[in-house]
């Protein structure tokens, strides 16, 4: 299965979490840089993670919107480090 992490410097407890659920292909764009927000997005994602507080407003909006459009489950981290994910609400 392959994810899509979204903002956030160093996620590696986060990509441990989804390896242990069986995500073995994981990408992480950092979200900071304004050119993050022109992305192509990978053809197959399984689902998205948002790191909250480390990701610019615009890139949020953006991957949340394309999210809905291909139907992508979508999961909220917070800063503190070990959360537990939030889904997201419909």
């Amino acid at each position: 299965m392959r994810a899509l992490i979204v903002g956030g410097d160093t996620v590696e407890t986060v990509r441990r979490q989804l390896a242990a659920r069986g995500y073995d292909q994981v990408e992480h764009w950092e979200g900071r840089k304004t050119g993050d927000c022109r992305r192509t997005f990978p053809r197959r994602i399984d689902l998205v993670v948002v790191m909250l507080g480390y990701v610019n407003h615009n890139l949020c909006k953006r991957v949340r919107q394309e999210a809905l459009r291909q139907d992508w489950p979508v999961e909220y981290f917070g800063r503190k480090v070990g959360a537990q994910p939030q889904k997201a609400a419909a």
